[in-house]
């Protein structure tokens, strides 16, 4: 079973993500972030099967641009079951 847990919700300029994969999931995962409509505006790192990772969200796509305020569901992949999220974004 893999675990999301955000620090800050909803967050202004930015918080951090704390990720754990269970064993028996994928060789690795990635975190997506996606906008409501499910589009992918950025993938967060990668983390091994029984490790624990944690990421900054600045809030910012895969380019750099700051995305505007709203809802962003996070997905993190696993063999059995996904962990997901909601980070709320305040503009």
């Amino acid at each position: 079973m893999s675990v999301l847990r955000i620090d800050l919700n909803p967050f202004l300029d930015g918080t951090t993500i704390v990720c754990c994969l269970g064993p028996g999931g994928p060789d690795v995962a990635t975190a997506a972030v996606c906008d409501v409509a499910g589009r992918v505006v950025r993938r967060l790192e990668v983390w091994e099967p029984g490790t624990r990772g944690s990421v900054w969200r600045d809030g910012a796509d895969a380019a750099g641009n700051v995305l505007p305020g709203g809802i962003y569901p996070l997905c993190l992949p696993a063999a059995e079951r996904s962990a997901t999220a909601r980070v709320i974004k305040i503009r």
